[in-house]
């Protein structure tokens, strides 16, 4: 399901869905991940094991700051790495980021230039790493992403209509729930 907020305001009531897809506008505060939140509410509002969990991102350097921030709130044994590292491995939840993001006023509306998209949405514009990002969840997988901003991109806007003609937006985050699960010892 495609989940779109603004503010994780309610996010310590959600529970991930299984077969999933999440967009997310969200920003940053201070040291906060929402993937990080995520993964914490899988592994402690819905009982699933850290080793059933990834956390994908295109750069290393996000990879490093999601390592921290997880190891920071006490959650362990989840895979952080790059979408690329990820290739050819599958876990049951996968929580991709998307990283890029900027104000609505500084996106184009009218047919951004190639030039614009690399360097707005970089690396996330190739479809062999949104390929590689969105086809290693076995049941449920979390983008997490400025969903306008994604638009921008062709590639982005047609998975975006695909989930909305699937219903599987969920806005707010609290309408998310987890519908089957891998639990721990699974």
């Amino acid at each position: 399901r495609f989940l779109s907020w603004k503010c994780i305001a309610s996010y310590s009531q959600t529970v991930f869905p299984c077969v999933c897809v999440c967009v997310c506008v969200y920003t940053y505060i201070l040291n906060f991940f929402p993937q990080v939140c995520v993964a914490d509410l899988l592994i402690n509002q819905s009982g699933v094991a850290p080793e059933h969990i990834a956390i994908l991102t295109p750069y290393n350097a996000q990879v490093s700051e999601i390592k921290k921030t997880a190891e920071k709130s006490g959650i362990a044994n989840v895979t952080v790495c790059t979408i690329m590292k990820s290739q050819g491995s599958e876990w049951p939840y996968v929580i991709v980021s998307t990283v890029r993001s900027c104000s609505i006023s500084d996106i184009e509306s009218d047919r951004p230039s190639k030039a614009w998209l690399g360097k707005r949405l970089g690396f996330i514009t190739d479809p062999n790493q949104v390929n590689v990002a969105i086809t290693r969840a076995q049941d449920g997988l979390c983008i997490l992403g400025n969903s306008t901003l994604l638009r921008c991109c062709e590639l982005w806007k047609r998975l975006q209509d695909h989930y909305y003609r699937a219903h599987c937006v969920v806005n707010p985050a609290s309408d998310i729930k987890v519908q089957s699960r891998r639990l721990r010892g699974e």
